[in-house]
C-alpha cells in the first residue's frame, strides 16, 4: 500500500491527480479491511492531497480532516 500512495503522489505532482482517486479509494477500503489506522491516515491525507491540486478544497479538507481524526463538518 506504501507504494501505492507513494506512486500516487506522485502522479499528482506530474499534473494526473484524478488518476490517483480510484487507486486512493480501493487502498483505503484494503486498509480499513485489515483495520490499520495510521495507513488509513496515509491514504486520506494523500487523497486530500489529490483533490486540493483539482481545486476541490472542500473535499481536500474533508479528508485532511478525517486522516487527522477530526470530525467532518
Amino acid at each position: 500500500m506504501e507504494w501505492s500512495v507513494e506512486e500516487g503522489r506522485v502522479l499528482v505532482a506530474l499534473g494526473a491527480p484524478a488518476e490517483v482517486l480510484t487507486s486512493y479509494r480501493r487502498a483505503l477500503g484494503l486498509q480499513q479491511q485489515l483495520d490499520d489506522d495510521v495507513r488509513q491516515a496515509a491514504v486520506l491525507d494523500a487523497t486530500g492531497e489529490a483533490y486540493q491540486v483539482l481545486d476541490r478544497h472542500d473535499d481536500a479538507t474533508g479528508f485532511h480532516r478525517r486522516a487527522a481524526g477530526a470530525p467532518a463538518t
